[in-house]
């Protein structure tokens, strides 16, 4: 008899909690409208940026201390859902991806390269401008 009280105190209990995470909308807290917002910007590092496997990548130089660069990251970053899903983004530091810049063919900050699977650059965008330029590719 009391394992029974136990139980059914367990199950009211873990009943309230679920009515605690429901908000009244119906919505879980912390998800908005059940949209899960997968992750398509990243700081560049070599073996991810290799073995993504969508169909076009982007590279954005940005250095730290620069305030353009500085908003154009953030932009990028607040905006991710904006990606198109065969793309992903990757923010390389200006100042030390100093081969990744000569492969490239880069001279100067907040500039942006996309990348085809075969290692192409076939467009090239101003930080401001690279959410608009993938979604014309």
């Amino acid at each position: 008899m009391k394992f029974n009280k136990v139980l059914i105190l367990f199950c009211l209990a873990l009943s309230l909690l679920a009515l605690v995470l429901i908000s009244e909308s119906g919505r879980v807290l912390g998800v908005r409208d059940n949209e899960i917002i997968a992750t398509r910007y990243f700081d560049f590092d070599q073996a991810s940026f290799d073995s993504s496997p969508v169909r076009l990548r982007t590279i954005c130089f940005l250095t730290t201390w620069d305030e353009y660069c500085t908003k154009a990251d953030e932009n990028i970053r607040s905006s991710q859902k904006k990606i198109p899903e065969d793309h992903v983004v990757f923010k390389a530091d200006f100042d030390t991806a100093v081969d990744l810049k000569r492969q490239y063919g880069l001279n100067i900050k907040h500039e942006c390269v996309v990348i085809d699977r075969t290692g192409e650059v076939i467009k090239r965008s101003a930080p401001e401008n690279i959410l608009m330029t993938l979604k014309s590719l």
